[in-house]
């Protein structure tokens, strides 16, 4: 049975029992100031992600209700997935860190973790329907214009596929109090205590689902968005270099340049921020690490 730690700790490696797919806690234990430190991250992440995120979307859909279009709506959407992370998953990962073993139950377990997965899909195909927007409205303006109706339409999709995709996490994680079994601890502060982790029947089957998760939860869209922003880029080049300009089409190439930027920033961050994480989820050691 492969089963992996969804856990901040890590150990090194158990010579005492060879069915044991965990490891030791004594070795890896963060210390206090580097726990200390990591502890206010999450804190500040937390405070920020959801006064920034619910601010922006309270402004898309309170005072900009008129001035609402297809990618207003999917940055709202974006910011919806946030606020779901913070308010499901950030406050338990801080306890989880501090109190080194899972308090909150077999259903909590599943569904942080399950939370923690739909986010990352609706973020990522929210920024792929944006960058098909930006491409319509750009390279071909003259084709097919994305509504509003439309964006709700593509918010619906994303999430139910984002649902379905993320069902394997929900599945798969369970409490187990085999990281503590073996501990060679003088006290007995981890006896009868759980660890919320991943269990899957092989490592084939692990393995299937994190190369398939990292395909379609990371890999092609970015893919995708970035194809989009290149021809967008080349398309405004190839503008820019005509002699013959107004100055109204001038001030509306830069909108579209600042909002580009804007995009493409989103898009480099959250890769470069969901890189790591997604790494970890598709590692193939299936083990507790540091």
């Amino acid at each position: 049975m492969e089963v992996s730690l969804n856990h901040p700790a890590s150990n090194t490696t158990s010579t005492k029992n060879n069915n044991s797919a965990f490891f030791y806690f004594e070795s890896c234990q963060p210390p206090s100031p580097a726990l200390l430190l990591l502890c206010i991250a999450y804190t500040v992440v937390l405070i920020v992600g959801l006064f920034g995120n619910l601010s922006l979307i309270i402004i898309i859909f309170k005072k900009q209700r008129k001035a609402q279009n297809f990618t207003s709506i999917l940055i709202a959407n974006l910011s919806l997935s946030d606020t779901l992370v913070c308010v499901m998953c950030i406050h338990f990962t801080i306890i989880y860190t501090l109190m080194d073993h899972w308090i909150f139950g077999d259903t909590m377990c599943r569904l942080t973790s399950y939370v923690q997965s739909v986010s990352i899909s609706v973020s990522i195909f929210s920024l792929v329907f944006t960058a098909v927007e930006r491409y319509q409205l750009i390279v071909n303006p003259r084709g097919w214009k994305p509504s509003v109706t439309h964006a709700y339409w593509g918010i619906t999709l994303i999430w139910l596929f984002s649902l379905l995709l993320s069902i394997p996490f929900f599945l798969s994680y369970h409490l187990t109090d085999e990281p503590f079994r073996n501990l060679s601890l003088p006290t007995d502060l981890y006896t009868h205590q759980v660890a919320c982790v991943e269990n899957w029947p092989s490592k084939k089957d692990r393995l299937l689902f994190t190369t398939s998760l990292f395909l379609l939860q990371y890999f092609v869209p970015l893919g995708f968005i970035l194809i989009c922003y290149l021809k967008i880029v080349i398309c405004l080049r190839r503008r820019n270099a005509k002699v013959d300009k107004k100055k109204e089409n001038e001030g509306r190439l830069n909108e579209n340049k600042r909002i580009n930027t804007m995009l493409i920033s989103i898009v480099v961050t959250f890769g470069a921020c969901w890189l790591p994480r997604i790494s970890s989820m598709s590692s193939l050691t299936g083990i507790m690490r540091c």
